[in-house]
């Protein structure tokens, strides 16, 4: 055994002893007279079992405060819920919550809010889903247009569909896989069928 390791050892027997001690004082003159007694309160906690709690800050939303790579509060969910029901965009939506526009993105398509949709201009964004159908990311879009166009647009579902499975991009969040009648859909939506 190294000294290290020797240390360490050393140093867990004492805490073991020292929280056998502190038990025996604790129960011989009572819980008042122990908190009385000059220690450090993380030992008291490690000698009392309990582990520490950090309390979580309450959440402060602007542009000056960034929460990106934390934890979603069932809150928050509502606020981004609500706020696109004002008509704010995904970009205000991002900055007020002080994430970043994909996670927004994520939760809208998660609650079935949002879906991709193209231009005039074939640029592909996102858009209010208010139809309630399927909703489609971006990356999805594009790669039904992509087939779409290898296929030299004959609209063949079952090819398309089964050119999707391969690909693995069917899968829709947590509502449900893409099927052969939401592709149909979707390209009669986009008025290509």
């Amino acid at each position: 055994m190294s000294e290290k390791d020797t240390r360490v050892f050393n140093l867990i027997l004492i805490l073991q002893q020292s929280k056998t001690m502190y038990e025996e004082i604790k129960q011989l003159y009572g819980e008042e007279y122990i908190n009385s007694i000059p220690i450090d309160k993380n030992i008291l906690k490690y000698f009392n079992g309990s582990k520490t709690k950090s309390k979580e800050e309450p959440r402060i939303y602007d542009k000056n405060h960034s929460y990106k790579g934390k934890k979603w509060l069932d809150k928050e969910y509502d606020i981004v819920k609500n706020m696109l029901d004002e008509n704010n965009t995904i970009f205000e939506i991002s900055e007020y919550m002080g994430r970043s526009e994909g996670s927004i993105e994520c939760v809208l398509l998660k609650f079935g809010l949002i879906t991709a949709t193209i231009s005039n201009d074939n640029n592909v964004y996102y858009a209010k889903n208010e139809h309630n159908s399927v909703c489609w990311a971006i990356y999805q879009l594009k790669k039904l247009l992509l087939i779409y166009d290898e296929l030299d647009n004959e609209i063949c579902l079952k090819d398309i569909l089964s050119k999707m499975q391969s690909q693995k991009i069917l899968e829709n969040g947590e509502n449900r896989i893409i099927t052969e009648k939401d592709i149909e859909n979707k390209l009669s939506e986009l008025k290509l069928i």
